[in-house]
């Protein structure tokens, strides 16, 4: 089971380019895979990015592998890497979808303050990217300040599967309880 999510230089997935992927599983360390990345001052492509070609291969093998793949916005998510890198992956578990099963009247259906809200019981502060970084696209980020940002929204969006899975999950005690079965 892993946590994938993309980094883009926007939010079009058949026209922007993606910049980066997050990945996470449990027990291991948030990881973020470095793609497109250029240099701020020069605009060109930094060194000592993975190529796509080896990332395609990886996606695959958890595609034969039967990995479940857990994401956020899985539609967008799926679209960006069968475009750009030309991996077809197959959403085991969409945390936003899981979110509107759970309360259709949510506040905000974006991941860090539904994480917020139901992982951390509302201490914190969810940071948006436009907050941290006005004006600049992803991929004018330097690699050693993006992956800060990127690889722990693979992990949240884990913790996030966590806790919404028991609710429904029709074979638990929990979602039984609540009389959800249905929901998914």
């Amino acid at each position: 089971i892993v946590a994938i999510d993309t980094e883009t230089t926007g939010l079009d997935p058949m026209l922007d380019s993606i910049v980066g992927m997050s990945i996470y599983t449990p027990g291991k360390k948030p990881a973020y895979i470095p793609i497109n990345h250029k240099s701020y001052v020069t605009g060109i492509k930094v060194e000592n990015q993975l190529p796509v070609n080896i990332i395609k291969e990886q996606l695959d093998r958890m595609n034969e592998h039967n990995t479940k793949i857990i994401m956020f916005n899985a539609p967008f998510d799926v679209r960006v890497i069968r475009n750009q890198v030309g991996s077809y992956l197959t959403c085991y578990w969409d945390c936003y979808l899981g979110a509107r099963l759970l309360n259709e009247n949510e506040e905000t259906n974006s991941l860090k303050p539904l994480h917020l809200k139901y992982c951390e019981e509302g201490q914190g502060t969810a940071s948006k990217f436009a907050d941290l970084f006005k004006g600049i696209s992803f991929d004018l980020v330097p690699i050693n300040i993006a992956y800060l940002y990127a690889a722990h929204d693979a992990k949240i969006t884990f913790e996030l599967y966590e806790f919404q899975e028991p609710y429904l999950h029709p074979d638990s005690a929990l979602c039984a309880e609540r009389g959800l079965q249905d929901a998914s």
